[in-house]
């Protein structure tokens, strides 16, 4: 009696660990713009799973098997990527993760939460050619990234505007493109301005910017990313 009782426990907690488990979702927060890539992990997923953050869909790609990798390290039905859409309400708060497995609900109750974005326009990463020619793509992540809006701003070494460029959101307002104006070659000083005034900040400024011990007043009075027009461009990123 003693042994089936011991083998009827061993059976349930095979089952049980076996049974789909959603553990987590990877970062678990975003602007209310949404498209931030997420990682959606657990146990036993399988590869067809569909979910969503508070009823808006979000779109999974499944893992794929690691041909050189060890069969028990392997992240097929533990792992997908995604996505994130944004906010259902376009306000901040605390949302539920939905992942369905075979007809199985799995739920991370308030497991993510979107945030208002902080400024009227903000780009926490960029793509920015330096040096970069007429015609070449400049990329942006942040959120308020609205054609309405916002536009990219040139300055020349006197910060005296010369010249501007429409911007394209490319994921709902959380990505943009634009592309660079007839400018002639030289260094400018290139920012991103909503119609309110309000400037991007793209992590230029500096320990004494920010404590006031600089000289540089031009720095202060013309913020932003200093860009070099003219010859073949390289590509260069960055972030905050």
């Amino acid at each position: 009696m003693k042994r089936l009782y011991a083998s009827a426990v061993l059976a349930g907690l095979a089952a049980c660990l076996n049974q789909p488990t959603l553990v987590s979702i990877n970062p678990e927060h975003a602007y209310v713009d949404g498209c931030v890539d997420v990682m959606v992990q657990g146990h036993h997923l399988g590869t067809t799973a569909t979910a969503d953050i508070g009823g808006s869909p979000l779109e999974l790609i499944a893992a794929e098997a690691d041909p050189d990798g060890l069969e028990h390290a392997q992240d097929v039905g533990f792992l997908y990527t995604g996505q994130v859409p944004p906010s259902p309400t376009g306000e901040r708060g605390f949302f539920d993760v939905n992942l369905t497995v075979d007809g199985e609900l799995l739920t991370l109750f308030k497991g993510f939460y979107y945030q208002t974005c902080p400024a009227s326009v903000v780009a926490d990463d960029w793509d920015i050619p330096s040096p970069a020619t007429v015609g070449s793509t400049f990329s942006f992540v942040g959120c308020n990234l609205t054609a309405e809006n916002v536009q990219g701003v040139f300055y020349d070494a006197d910060c005296v505007e010369v010249a501007t460029a429409p911007i394209t959101p490319t994921c709902s307002t959380a990505q943009a493109d634009m592309v660079v104006p007839q400018l002639d070659d030289g260094t400018y000083t290139f920012n991103l301005r909503h119609t309110d005034g309000t400037i991007a900040d793209f992590g230029w400024y500096t320990y004494d910017y920010y404590y006031g011990t600089t000289a540089d007043t031009a720095a202060i009075d013309c913020p932003g990313a200093t860009v070099q027009i003219g010859a073949a461009a390289t590509t260069t990123g960055g972030s905050k």
